[in-house]
């Protein structure tokens, strides 16, 4: 009488309704991606950083655009004065300036305003000052020209360039951790596609493994074996047992790391993933290198940004020689309207010209800070080109080792092909009672190991792909 446990078959279908979805949704990479675009907030923002880094691409072209200023003053000055009764107690002046300012390339920097003022003196003779309240406007012109400090625009240009070496730094740093992060779910969807097989394929030989131990266990009590043979296989289910309390580990890794690109605190996926064919990963081609890689591209901005640093700071101490002029037309009257008409005529002109001249007197400060800014040129120079290298190493060591990862699964296959056939005709000898069950758990456990070695290939395989991505042009929404 065969007796049924029914309170542990129920507690066993609970167990399974919790773990497997009732109804298991198909979900691709491309599914899987969608989602992470959609819900990856490091992705977003390395989108939205791009986007912003685009948008700031001509910031530079700032410095030597034309610029609008205007300022306005109001001075109530009640000091005491020499002459009180020609100078008054007490001057309010209301003053305003605006115009147009220009930073030319070549260190030159021009301006172009109209200055009104209105003076009023308090406290001063009528028969000594008649006019105790008059405006003063005059358009002038200026120019500003360095003759050594600047020198052709030397500070100018390193600025320019410091603002576009850090929006291409940002650029494409940005872009670089993008494709990584597109990476990251690539190799997470298949390894955790591959980590579900093998979890199978490893109770599989979990249970063949337990079948040979029972086996060899009732031989030894029979004395139709040694004690060795059941000891051995114990030993195997053992390591076997460990292999597949490994897979499970590593299924709940790659789960983990499946849910958190897309941002979910799951602790199982639901979702049905697809495993990957053989023929597709076969017919992979190499990925079409486009150009230098992104962090390669980051580096170079990197060096010219340390560059024009260097020369901002050597700039910074540089002696000033400066040769500057301006040209002003002047007019003078009680009202606004008599002093903007006798403005626009050549009668009171204003001509000034002059030389600026400062320089550090530690000169052997200078010397030496000259000499290191010369280093850190170099020094970022040297950065870049060792980054060359790595850059042209990492793409031949990944193009030859995805091309070993699909010769070796070609192998792969034949072997497991002939470990599937030596099974095949195994179980035809067995029927014949030319062989016996040990011996097909054995052929089965060597077909498993071929399956086993088959999946890390492909893992391989797909995590080298997604590697040499990197080196391919990615367009960017």
């Amino acid at each position: 009488m065969v007796i049924i446990n029914i309170g542990r078959i129920f507690q066993v279908l609970l167990v399974l309704d919790f773990i497997l979805p009732a109804q298991a949704i198909a979900y691709s990479f491309e599914d899987y991606l969608q989602d992470v675009r959609g819900k990856n907030s490091a992705l977003q923002g390395a989108i939205k950083s791009i986007q912003g880094s685009l948008l700031r691409s001509n910031e530079a072209a700032l410095y030597h655009r034309p610029s609008f200023f205007f300022n306005g003053q109001y001075s109530d000055d009640q000091r005491p004065t020499a002459a009180p009764a020609f100078q008054g107690s007490e001057t309010i002046r209301k003053t305003f300036q605006s115009g147009l300012t220009h930073q030319f390339q070549f260190g030159a920097k021009a301006s172009l305003s109209y200055n009104i003022s209105e003076t009023t003196i308090i406290g001063a003779s009528p028969a000594l000052l008649p006019e105790s309240n008059f405006f003063d406007m005059a358009p002038a012109f200026e120019l500003t020209q360095s003759l050594w400090k600047n020198w052709l625009g030397r500070e100018t240009k390193a600025n320019e360039e410091i603002i576009e070496a850090q929006v291409n730094l940002i650029n494409n740093s940005e872009k670089y951790r993008f494709k990584q992060l597109l990476m990251s779910a690539e190799i997470n969807y298949w390894r955790l596609a591959l980590a579900q097989k093998t979890v199978k394929v490893q109770a599989e030989s979990l249970e063949r493994s337990s079948k040979i131990k029972d086996w060899n266990y009732a031989r030894f009590h029979k004395g139709l074996a040694d004690e060795s043979d059941y000891l051995q296989s114990t030993s195997a289910l053992t390591a076997r047992e460990i292999d597949y309390q490994t897979a499970l580990m590593e299924e709940r890794s790659a789960t983990r790391a499946f849910n958190t690109l897309r941002e979910s605190e799951d602790e199982i996926v639901r979702e049905e993933l697809r495993i990957p064919q053989e023929e597709e990963l076969l017919a992979l081609p190499i990925p079409k290198r486009v150009g230098n890689r992104e962090d390669v591209e980051a580096s170079l901005a990197q060096k010219k940004l340390l560059q024009a640093q260097a020369v901002l700071g050597e700039e910074r101490n540089t002696p000033v020689l400066e040769l500057y002029g301006s040209y002003s037309l002047n007019g003078r009257a009680d009202t606004s309207a008599p002093a903007m008409s006798q403005s626009l005529g050549q009668d009171h002109p204003a001509t000034v010209v002059g030389v600026r001249f400062n320089t550090p007197l530690d000169i052997a400060n200078f010397t030496d800070n000259k000499k290191g800014y010369a280093h850190e040129i170099l020094a970022a120079q040297y950065n870049y080109e060792r980054k060359l290298i790595e850059q042209e190493r990492e793409w031949e060591d990944l193009v030859n080792r995805f091309k070993d990862y699909q010769d070796r699964l070609l192998l792969i296959q034949k072997m497991e092909q002939a470990q599937k056939e030596k099974l095949a005709k195994e179980k035809v000898r067995l029927n014949r009672g030319r062989s016996t069950t040990f011996q097909i758990l054995q052929f089965e456990q060597d077909y498993a190991n071929a399956q086993l070695l088959k999946l890390k290939n492909q893992a391989d395989l797909i995590t080298t792909y997604a590697q040499l991505k990197l080196f391919s042009g990615v367009i960017y929404e």
